[in-house]
């Protein structure tokens, strides 16, 4: 039986909206206190990331039990109650709290934050990522100014593009909210973008008529099924151009373009450059 759930804002510490903290101690007790009494659940008002350094901690949510070892990255979405408790003497975390007022506010509806959108949908209940290299939020936690915010983004579109090695937390939550047509549809794209995907396919996955789903899609998203499908292509392509030595034509076709002729004219369309001149960036 949880004890009530306190409320915990998260307010701007010095100049940056984002709050970054290192923990050296258990958040919410005294270690020596863990076995006699109940851990804090609270929660809240914006999102955290927590980055295990060192040392081990229990995360609970849901009355479920998660171990955090280092190299673990926690997403705990809005106001999803949790708790953690030191399991060693030495737990060490670097906690970033930022609220939705650091992100664009059309978020939803911006092409350039597919994956950042799929981590906050995805994540309702809160994500656990495994083995995370420091060095992906090593820029984040030292940079200033504006830079900091441009980090953040990146570390969020890194965490959305990984969401398939990613383990949910609180099952019942995400079920809860990925009951959506839209939602569903959406999943299948992300699942499915390096095949040859079939509208047929898609409306069969979410048990719709196809001339229903497209309808529902488009006023859910302000998009077509397929400008999305476009858009995940391309973000993964940039990535790929980024990350790997693989050709353009290969990097087309693992990322669902029949030709690479077709990829660089999307591509260019979409990004306003070649596939060849943003590898050079």
């Amino acid at each position: 039986m949880k004890q009530n759930i306190q409320q915990r804002p998260i307010s701007p510490l010095g100049e940056t909206s984002i709050r970054i903290l290192v923990r050296k101690y258990d958040p919410d007790m005294d270690h020596t206190e863990m076995m006699s009494e109940l851990p804090i659940y609270h929660q809240h008002d914006g999102h955290q990331l927590i980055y295990m350094i060192g040392g081990q901690a229990s995360f609970m949510v849901d009355d479920e039990v998660f171990r955090l070892t280092k190299g673990d990255l926690f997403y705990i979405s809005r106001n999803l109650p949790h708790a953690i408790v030191s399991i060693d003497n030495d737990p060490e975390a670097i906690v970033i709290q930022f609220k939705d007022d650091v992100l664009p506010a059309e978020i939803e509806t911006l092409p350039e934050y597919t994956f950042v959108n799929i981590l906050f949908k995805k994540g309702v209940g809160g994500l656990a990522f495994r083995n995370i290299p420091y060095e992906n939020l090593e820029e984040l936690i030292h940079v200033a100014g504006i830079g900091k915010v441009t980090s953040l983004l990146h570390t969020l579109d890194y965490l959305g593009h990984n969401i398939t090695s990613a383990e949910q937390l609180c099952k019942r939550i995400h079920q809860e909210d990925s009951t959506s047509v839209s939602a569903r549809a959406h999943q299948y794209l992300l699942e499915h973008y390096k095949d040859d995907v079939k509208l047929s396919q898609i409306a069969d996955c979410c048990h719709q008529q196809e001339s229903a789903l497209c309808r529902t899609y488009k006023r859910e998203t302000g998009m077509t099924l397929f400008q999305h499908l476009q858009y995940i292509r391309i973000e993964s392509a940039c990535t790929m151009l980024r990350n790997t030595s693989l050709s353009i034509a290969e990097v087309a076709y693992s990322c669902g373009f029949n030709t690479p002729s077709n990829f660089n004219r999307l591509f260019q369309e979409k990004m306003r450059m070649t596939p060849g001149e943003y590898r050079k960036l």
